[in-house]
């Protein structure tokens, strides 16, 4: 989480992001404030391979991204990863101000005293949020990542059997306010400034829901729900396999829409709204949580972007149970796609892109 400058030595860079479901790559550059995308492609991920962090068969992952990146002529060897795990433990620590050495330090004893862990085993990084007076003294206010260094070391593991030189291990959370800023652009035009905005991703296993105020961000919280549950509810209640329920599930009708009588298409929708129902409930708190944080807070604008944020109607139906504008990440200001060839769905490779930015 900690802003490193990439090596001169690479123009081009692989950016991967690793999830149940899928694979998301990006490949491309940074030119000064933009990224510039040369390709980017999804890679179907099996079941069974990985969750939450882990990799169950890191070989049959590794076989699947080589002949990937040989299909799709991906030639740089700079790769960065990025990640989200409820295995990550992230904290806001108060801190006095002092020397980056000085703060190291001072976090690993502070996490040490709120979290029953032995601090060799994990892989520590801050970034800090702001700064305030108290008094005579200055303080920052820092975010605290701590990540199992078993996790990191299998990522590292991956890239260098591929043959690719890592250059660093990000995390969602960390990777979207790097995409996110007060200068951004969302759906060409809305800018974030100004307002509180949360960005949620809603992804296959977990759903992501950061809040920002007037670009900068403010906090998140990972929730151990996603699009698989529909996937589930629809196979259990209808007797579809899961890769029917799957693709039943993309081809569905507005499910923002109402339906006067009962059929099999309304009742094919109430199951996937009963599933959207839970996340909204579990948003809302989030969104609670954040209220109730400072006196005068709010929120503005929602933004979904991930795999569930496809679903058909599915801002609308946000926007109609949380009363507040939902909008669907179409473009972002900072990303460069016209060398890539048709259309490309830039909600499913923000992670990836965030994860680019290194500063």
């Amino acid at each position: 989480m900690k802003k490193r400058a990439i090596s001169h030595k690479y123009t081009d860079v692989l950016s991967l992001d690793i999830g149940a479901h899928s694979i998301k790559a990006v490949v491309g550059k940074l030119d000064k404030d933009k990224l510039v995308l040369d390709n980017a492609f999804i890679i179907p991920m099996p079941e069974d391979l990985y969750k939450d962090g882990q990799f169950y068969d890191g070989q049959k992952v590794k076989d699947i991204l080589e002949e990937t990146l040989h299909m799709n002529k991906v030639r740089t060897r700079a790769a960065i990863c990025t990640l989200e795990s409820s295995t990550i433990i992230t904290r806001e620590v108060v801190l006095p101000s002092a020397k980056p050495h000085e703060l190291k330090e001072m976090v690993g004893y502070e996490i040490q005293q709120f979290l029953p862990i032995e601090l060799d085993q994990y892989i520590i990084q801050y970034k800090q949020l702001d700064e305030f007076m108290e008094g005579d003294t200055k303080h920052v206010n820092l975010l605290v990542a701590a990540l199992p260094r078993g996790i990191a070391e299998s990522y590292l593991n991956l890239l260098e059997t591929l043959h690719l030189k890592p250059i660093a291990l990000d995390v969602h959370s960390n990777a979207i306010t790097k995409l996110i800023h007060p200068q951004s652009e969302v759906n060409h035009g809305d800018t974030v400034a100004g307002k509180t905005s949360a960005i949620v991703d809603l992804g296959h296993n977990q759903i992501n829901v950061s809040i920002f105020d007037n670009g900068n961000f403010k906090f998140n919280r990972l929730l151990n729900i996603g699009g698989k549950d529909i996937d589930h509810n629809l196979a259990n209640f209808l007797d579809f396999s899961l890769e029917e329920a799957r693709i039943k599930k993309v081809e569905c009708s507005d499910i923002s829409k109402s339906f006067g009588e009962y059929n099999d298409e309304s009742r094919f929708l109430n199951i996937i709204k009963s599933s959207v129902d839970t996340w909204i409930d579990e948003i809302e708190r989030i969104f609670k949580y954040h209220m109730t944080r400072n006196t005068g807070n709010r929120l503005d604008v929602i933004y979904l972007y991930g795999g569930s944020a496809n679903l058909n109607g599915i801002a609308g139906y946000m926007e109609e149970a949380f009363n507040i504008p939902v909008k669907k990440i179409k473009t972002i200001s900072s990303v460069n796609t016209d060398n890539i060839k048709g259309n490309i769905d830039l909600g499913l490779y923000a992670n990836a892109l965030g994860a680019m930015v290194r500063r």
